[in-house]
């Protein structure tokens, strides 16, 4: 019922567009000392992205989709 499709961590790093987002990958270093004195700040209100907060589609929705897959 619930599942998580982006991390906060992933969607701080991501740049979101109408109906997807473009997850960059971490590329930080695994010194994590280095962190601990500096490091990126990021935005606090940023949440994970989870079926729970994303927009359902309808039954109606579902079926179109699943037609239009089909006639593909």
């Amino acid at each position: 019922m619930h599942e998580t499709l982006m991390s906060k961590e992933e969607r701080s790093l991501s740049l979101e567009n109408k109906n997807y987002f473009i997850i960059n990958p971490d590329n930080r270093d695994l010194n994590y000392d280095k962190y601990f004195s500096s490091g990126k700040i990021t935005q606090k209100n940023i949440r994970d992205y989870t079926s729970e907060v994303t927009r359902q589609l309808s039954t109606r929705e579902l079926i179109k989709k699943i037609e239009k897959n089909i006639k593909n």
